[in-house]
């Protein structure tokens, strides 16, 4: 891809503009959350995130599942249950305390690195 060379000769100008977007794409998001980078390392009061609870239902039945083959004595507690199949995601978003009126951009947080 750095030199433009084609994988195989059909590739055209605009293949190689979608592979570079999509490129940029995966190495501007969080490897940890999933958000844009410029979002979840902006520090100070400008962004906030809220947590969410996810509960995969699939997960919390193959989990079930699996205990229920365990033997008794192996079989997991009402605690551990009450985790099966939840997760958490986290939203960005402006606070109440922050002079912004929306989140910050791209272009704002690499003019911040230079």
């Amino acid at each position: 891809m750095i030199f433009r060379e084609p994988p195989t000769s059909q590739w055209e100008a605009f293949d190689f503009a979608l592979a570079e977007a999509y490129q940029t794409l995966q190495d501007e998001t969080c490897p940890l959350c999933g958000n844009y980078l410029w979002l979840c390392r902006s520090g100070g009061r400008d962004v906030d995130f809220k947590v969410e609870t996810i509960t995969c239902h699939a997960s919390r039945a193959l989990e079930a599942y699996k205990d229920k083959s365990a033997p008794k004595d192996q079989r997991a507690s009402k605690e551990v249950k009450a985790s099966w199949g939840k997760s958490y995601s986290t939203t960005p978003y402006v606070p109440p305390m922050s002079d912004r009126k929306s989140l910050p951009t791209r272009r704002e947080y690499y003019e911040s690195m230079r």
